[in-house]
């Protein structure tokens, strides 16, 4: 009555190719959506500059009252360095989230990080 099937080899053999697949697949969507799409837009009165987040570097931005010192950091930025007085660009930290933008108002600099992916389909504003 109890007719149970004995496990093969290829049984095994098909079981783990199987769990080494989801695996695979699984990791690779992990690391293919990091900070390939995600770029730095700085805007100025005068000039838009753009830099991708996968990098570590300190860039010099040319305000209306002198320069302001961005902090790019592996998928994260800040303003580490400005002329305004009182330095609230700087005391906002590290940014790594989408359209939440840095603003120096005194220097007329600003910075926020755009995921294309959020671009692709999506509108600023409908009007009638």
């Amino acid at each position: 009555m109890n007719k149970l099937k004995k496990i093969t080899v290829l049984d095994i053999i098909l079981t783990l190719l199987f769990f080494c697949l989801i695996i695979f697949s699984i990791s690779f969507f992990l690391l293919s959506n990091k900070n390939i799409s995600k770029k730095l837009i700085v805007q100025t009165e005068k000039e838009s500059f753009y830099f991708y987040l996968d990098q570590k570097k300190e860039v010099k931005i040319k305000g209306e009252s002198g320069f302001t010192t961005i902090k790019i950091d592996n998928g994260k930025f800040s303003f580490v360095d400005s002329p305004c007085k009182n330095k609230l660009c700087i005391h906002i930290g590290e940014v790594s989230i989408s359209n939440f933008p840095i603003i120096c108002l005194p220097n007329k600099v600003s910075g926020y990080i755009e995921d294309e992916k959020d671009t692709k389909d999506s509108f600023d504003g409908i009007s009638r």
